[in-house]
């Protein structure tokens, strides 16, 4: 043994003492481990981003990225578009409240706001977005989704108490951009806020409204016309307010990947600055009112790295612009995903949400929205809003992320990875662009088709069991019966909301009616003056956009496109579990739906025992049997007992070799012939088996989806 020096000074690092392994040395020792399987196969990771993740990553995967080099709040803004982070100011806390009625809406914010949430988050329902009023709509709308509102009395409603000087604002408006923002300022002005202190985002965004919707209620050159009236006011009367929402998260909930969240926000910003540079608006201005709100899933390190890429591709193209470099840095709000919440077992949406989180902080979200774990079913109840809510305040207050800016930096993976998305993104921005741009390819349908084979790649491997969803795919809850929702009556919403639009018009009399003509008449950066006018004299949202121009009907320019609409990975497995449970509900004397039978030795079978469970509890079958039968007749015996129309022989192959084809002849042979299913792929017996009676096989590379289905529609249960 090597004497070391009593002295500390002379003491040498214990790492000396140990020679440091090569890349090459730990490659063959993993080569090593997998005994015989390909290295490539089961460490690498293929993404649908068309990135492949490698095990590890080292120095040597990142010496080569520049962008790295830069500190926070310095161009390219990968690392944070403050210097301080989040000591400066921390993220708002921006959780949205679905409730219908303004009056609701508002007694939940003001409860929400004294219990952590920290600004207003106002999303108008599909009615107020479309810019339609409750008798001009059919039902099913009003109140769907957001807050219905109709009038200057229903915003004030809504924000009657609350503090906008201290508080942000977001305003999801939809193509009611401009009667929003005027009623904010109404709003502004009856309450004696100060317009200037007034932070937060109002605008459209509508490339995404034409995606989501497939049309617009109005043209798109009068929302670009508007768009840059909002902007002109605002620069002077509400500097503090964004007006340029870039909805990303359209791409994200319809199952797209994150390169293409990524390129089709950066090319519908693009084509607002080139709308906006041809109506002489000052790119400086216009690109500092951006605000990118973006979808967050459960893949945590793409997540992050989405975020972070997305702020170098918005310097990238804002350089290119000629903007100046205080202008590039970007406002970013970021929601928790759709895509992947769950009705059943929806309290591991808290999970998820909790993850999503964690990385919108983690790439430097400048306001978060953390959806209820029961916003797949309806309208959140109080307690998934204010576990949403904590959420966040856990995440600040006692986890302290607010005190680091920039955590993930340095990571070599992080690093590399945000890298690989800014190029993939970059290289997709440009082919949108060599094609015409992104309105041109939304109306060629171009973009929906990318988008849709990304989503159904994903279904592929949720219904492949390559991905999981857990409680759907994976570890469903056997017992878990229908979940309920937790929807509003949009019926009796519309025509309680259509009486009180009705008589507060009638009451509104001649002054609406003035106000309106004058609006009329009134072009340029005074038809926000009049039209707040307009609303205050009690003018409706209908007759506003009507005086706005917003009929596209006979409209050279009205657009028409495939939609986009948002989806839920899970429906699918969610719409089987539905019609088995109520199946089973409706008849509740009938027979269990899947007999096991068990067969050798229940230590060896045990794994392939629970994977059937987990297989048939993805479709909500009821499931008999966890015994192990000793010989064919005693399975046969119990089987006839239990009078199932299906049965799965569980056990292993060794043990099917004996088994299986006495097993399934005595099965075949009953009177009342049974589907006849084995657990397991015996590749060399499948065709003698297939001659027993055996009629289909479960596996890990089983289509999970279609099997159930199938095997539902062979029992029944469904047409």
């Amino acid at each position: 043994m090597r004497k070391h020096s009593a002295k500390p000074d002379a003491a040498e690092p214990l790492l000396q003492e140990f020679q440091i392994p090569t890349l090459e040395q730990w490659h063959e020792e993993v080569v090593r481990l997998l005994k015989g399987a390909p290295f490539e196969k089961k460490m690498l990771t293929e993404l649908l981003e068309g990135i492949t993740l490698q095990p590890m990553y080292t120095q040597e995967d990142v010496k080569e990225l520049f962008e790295g080099n830069s500190l926070p709040g310095q161009a390219p803004f990968l690392r944070s578009s403050s210097a301080a982070g989040y000591y400066s100011k921390t993220w708002d806390i921006a959780q949205e409240i679905p409730i219908p009625h303004p009056k609701e809406f508002n007694r939940v914010l003001r409860d929400d706001l004294i219990r952590g949430q920290n600004a207003v988050a106002l999303v108008l329902d599909d009615a107020s977005q479309a810019g339609l009023d409750p008798s001009h709509i059919k039902h099913g709308r009003v109140g769907y989704k957001g807050t219905s509102i109709t009038a200057y009395d229903d915003f004030r409603a809504a924000l009657d108490g609350v503090d906008l000087e201290t508080n942000p604002i977001f305003i999801e408006s939809g193509s009611a951009a401009l009667p929003a923002y005027a009623m904010l300022l109404g709003f502004l002005r009856e309450t004696k806020q100060n317009p200037a202190k007034l932070r937060g985002t109002v605008g459209m965004d509508p490339i995404a409204g034409l995606a989501r919707h497939g049309t617009l209620p109005l043209p798109i050159d009068v929302a670009w016309n508007e768009l840059a009236l909002i902007n002109s006011y605002a620069s002077e009367h509400t500097p503090g307010l964004k007006t340029f929402p870039i909805h990303g998260s359209v791409w994200h909930n319809a199952g797209g990947s994150a390169v293409q969240e990524l390129a089709f926000s950066i090319a519908s910003a693009v084509t607002v600055l080139r709308e906006m540079a041809a109506r002489n608006l000052p790119l400086d201005r216009v690109a500092a009112s951006f605000s990118f709100r973006i979808a967050v899933g459960s893949n945590f390190f793409l997540e992050i790295s989405k975020l972070r890429a997305l702020r170098l591709l918005w310097h990238r193209v804002l350089e290119a612009s000629g903007v100046g470099e205080s202008a590039t840095a970007m406002t970013l709000h970021v929601k928790t995903g759709r895509y992947n919440k769950t009705q059943f077992d929806p309290h591991v949406n808290i999970l998820r949400g909790t993850v999503e989180a964690f990385a919108a902080i983690m790439g430097g979200a400048n306001a978060i929205h953390v959806d209820p774990f029961d916003q797949p079913l309806g309208l959140p109840s109080d307690l998934s809003r204010r576990l949403a809510r904590n959420t966040q305040l856990v995440l600040r207050d006692e986890s302290h992320f607010d005190h680091v800016i920039d955590p993930a930096g340095g990571s070599w993976y992080v690093e590399r990875l945000t890298h690989d998305l800014a190029e993939k993104a970059w290289t997709l921005f440009q082919e949108v662009e060599s094609k015409g741009g992104i309105v041109e390819l939304l109306n060629s349908n171009w973009i929906q088709q990318e988008v849709n084979k990304v989503e159904l790649k994903r279904r592929q491997n949720l219904q492949f069991r390559k991905d999981a969803l857990v409680g759907t795919t994976h570890y469903p809850n056997p017992v878990e019966g229908l979940p309920k929702n937790n929807r509003p009556d949009y019926d009796a919403v519309h025509l309680s909301r259509a009486k009180e639009v009705k008589e507060r018009r009638a009451s509104a009399g001649n002054a609406a009616d003035a106000s309106l003509a004058r609006l009329l008449a009134t072009t340029g950066i005074e038809t926000i003056d009049q039209t707040i006018e307009a609303l205050l004299n009690g003018a409706t949202l209908g007759e506003l956009t009507h005086a706005l121009g917003h009929a596209v009907d006979s409209s050279p320019t009205a657009l028409t496109v495939l939609t986009q609409p948002a989806r839920r990975a899970a429906a699918q497995f969610e719409e089987l579990r539905k019609e088995v449970l109520t199946w089973r509900e409706k008849n509740p004397g009938a027979p269990v739906q899947v007999f096991l039978a068990c067969m050798g030795p229940q230590g060896k079978y045990m794994p392939r025992l629970d994977f059937t469970r987990s297989f048939f509890n993805a479709g909500g079958f009821s499931i008999e049997g966890d015994k192990s039968f000793g010989s064919a007749s005693d399975a046969t015996e119990a089987f006839t007992k239990a009078q199932a129309p299906l049965v799965v022989i569980v056990g292993t192959d060794d043990t099917y070799a004996d088994v299986v084809p006495e097993l399934a002849k005595l099965l075949k042979g009953l009177d009342k012939k049974p589907l006849v299913v084995l657990a397991g792929y015996p590749a060399d017996k499948l065709e003698e088996y297939k001659a027993a009676g055996v009629d289909e096989f479960i596996h890990i590379k089983s289509d999970l989806l279609k099997t159930l289905q199938n095997f539902a529609e062979a029992m029944g249960v469904r047409a």
